[in-house]
């Protein structure tokens, strides 16, 4: 742990006080909940509708190959764009799957084409939304506190799929399938609400400039750059490295001297 920063319980929860992450994290928090009340929905649909192991395991293939092959695009969407535009408009597209896909059950029209193709839509859709969010986060709170930030966030996250989960089987049990995809809907409106109390960050050029191709080579070098000595904080699509110290590696060296990275 670095000498700056001194990471207990009072000063993690210190980015709780009122102010702009308070309010995002409360939005994530019922919007998070939400989507994993709709993907254990989804995977008890497929379930519904199909006992083959393939095609039950296509289902998170659909939603994690557009994630795979667009997360490198999105990131450099939230470089070079609004972030808060970038979300909302993430959050209106869910939102519409979310409708569609529970009026299709509602209506017994559900087919297993559906559920792939609302999948497919969803990764596209996240692929964009999670590299942003990993961006956002930061800009809600000051330097010292982003490390704290990122511990709230990803504890938010990995809590409301507990609580989503839970939630979700309940509705199932008691209102049917269709149930969890509209609550999921719904709570999309509190991160929303968030996102437009937030106020506007002046726009800034960053050292990459508006090229494409260079936030794309900082990312295939970032490992070399900061080395081994690097935290990975977080899992999965919105994970997390943390340098720990400066790499002067061969990459590294090249990196600085083309970025004019401070030592």
């Amino acid at each position: 742990m670095s000498a700056e920063v001194k990471l207990s319980t009072r000063h993690a929860l210190r980015v709780l006080r009122p102010g702009a992450f308070r309010r995002y994290i409360i939005g994530s928090a019922i919007s998070d909940t939400g989507t994993w009340m709709q993907v254990m929905a989804q995977g008890y649909v497929m379930s519904t509708l199909t006992n083959k192991a393939l095609l039950l395991g296509m289902a998170n293939l659909a939603a994690g190959l557009p994630m795979l092959l667009l997360t490198m695009a999105g990131g450099s969407a939230a470089d070079r764009f609004d972030k808060r535009k970038i979300l909302l408009a993430t959050q209106y597209l869910q939102i519409a799957l979310a409708i569609s896909i529970g009026l299709l059950i509602m209506s017994g029209k559900i087919q297993i084409w559906h559920v792939l193709a609302f999948a497919v839509a969803l990764g596209v859709s996240n692929s964009f939304e999670m590299p942003t969010l990993n961006a956002f986060v930061p800009e809600l709170v000051t330097r010292d506190e982003i490390q704290s930030a990122i511990a709230v966030d990803r504890t938010v996250f990995h809590g409301s799929r507990m609580v989503g989960f839970s939630l979700s089987g309940i509705l199932i049990s008691a209102f049917g399938m269709a149930s969890a995809f509209f609550a999921n809907s719904l709570s999309f409106i509190a991160l929303i609400i968030a996102l437009f109390t937030i106020p506007l960050r002046s726009e800034r050029q960053t050292e990459f400039g508006n090229d494409w191709v260079n936030r794309r080579d900082y990312g295939f070098y970032f490992p070399n750059y900061y080395g081994d000595d690097a935290i990975v904080c977080a899992t999965g699509p919105r994970a997390r490295r943390v340098p720990t110290r400066r790499f002067d590696g061969r990459f590294g060296s090249r990196l600085r001297d083309r970025r004019n990275f401070p030592d």
